[in-house]
């Protein structure tokens, strides 16, 4: 799994863990991964199809 989805997905979330502050732990890494896995595939899906955005495949 290339990682800078990860860091995509991990600063994203941790930002709506902070106005969120209420959401509890389990909830967050849930998500985490669920939401990690959407777009890691999004990804994959669009380099095989061809669709490249920026510098991201170069």
């Amino acid at each position: 799994m290339p990682s800078f989805c990860f860091a995509f997905v991990n600063d994203f979330l941790n930002v709506c863990a902070k106005i969120h502050k209420n959401i509890s732990e389990k909830f967050i890494m849930e998500t985490k991964v669920s939401s990690l896995g959407k777009f890691c595939r999004r990804k994959e899906e669009m380099r095989k199809n061809g669709v490249q955005h920026g510098n991201e495949f170069k």
